[in-house]
């Protein structure tokens, strides 16, 4: 993990620092709704699943042991594919 980026992560775990999450928001987003949108091809639906994963993110933090990005890719693809099932379940 990136020095800068692993002390961002401990700022937010440990304090909840608002401008730590801003920060990893800013760095991180287009590359969490860009993979959302390649799995979804549908603006709205990828940024709504861009927000959960963000969601997540608030919940689990202190839970990431390794690289924040590899982190988030992981579960944006995985908040798009259960869209995408859900949508078929339908």
């Amino acid at each position: 993990m990136v020095r800068d980026e692993a002390v961002l992560l401990q700022r937010f775990v440990a304090t909840g620092d608002a401008g730590a999450f801003s920060e990893i928001v800013r760095r991180y987003a287009s590359l969490v709704y860009g993979a959302c949108m390649r799995i979804l091809g549908d603006r709205e639906t990828a940024a709504d699943a861009t927000q959960e994963t963000f969601f997540q993110f608030l919940k689990k933090a202190n839970t990431i042991n390794g690289s924040i990005p590899a982190w988030l890719h992981r579960v944006a693809t995985g908040k798009a594919v259960d869209r995408i099932r859900t949508e078929s379940a339908r």
